[in-house]
């Protein structure tokens, strides 16, 4: 299995009083981490995504097939593969659901895993579909929970990476 997408995000206010930490309401969210497996297993996706309060007690949980959506995309200078601008993500739990957007202020940092290595090596690679690459963003993360009656929203500012082995991004992660 790979690893295709690992992201997390502290959900503080940006907008929130110096010092002020909302008591029991979300802290922390690790939105997905998706691992797909290899061609002859159909890349089944295996999403995990957990929300806790600032105490660590688990809000809400989508371990079935959230919603993923590419907002908007660009093509990364280093490999010339297209990558989310931004992204959106919806995770449902019971009558819970989580909206979950991220979206790119500046890239950082860009990684090819195929550089250097010798050209027999990367025609085997691209035979098999794979160009593993990271790349690592400065961005704005946002967080709408609604629970029944409930609105609650963090957004802030983060640092996150973008990991695929694959050729392309978009055509394994979005659907509805």
């Amino acid at each position: 299995m790979t690893a295709t997408l690992s992201l997390s995000m502290r959900a503080y206010s940006a907008n929130a009083p110096l010092g002020e930490k909302p008591a029991a309401l979300p802290k922390t969210l690790s939105p997905t981490l998706t691992l797909s497996p290899k061609k002859e297993y159909g890349y089944t996706r295996l999403p995990m995504m957990f929300l806790q309060d600032k105490d660590g007690k688990l809000i809400m949980q989508d371990l079935d097939m959230p919603t993923c959506h590419f907002v908007e995309e660009y093509k990364e200078k280093l490999t010339g593969k297209m990558y989310p601008k931004e992204i959106a993500y919806t995770f449902r739990d019971g009558d819970k659901t989580a909206h979950y957007t991220i979206r790119q202020i500046e890239d950082l940092e860009s990684r090819d895993g195929t550089a250097g290595l010798a050209a027999p090596i990367k025609a085997m690679l691209k035979l098999k579909g794979l160009h593993p690459s990271t790349s690592r963003n400065y961005a704005r993360g946002k967080l709408t929970l609604l629970d029944g009656d409930k609105i609650i929203e963090r957004q802030g500012h983060m640092i996150y990476e973008f990991v695929y082995m694959g050729e392309t991004v978009k055509d394994k992660m979005e659907h509805d």
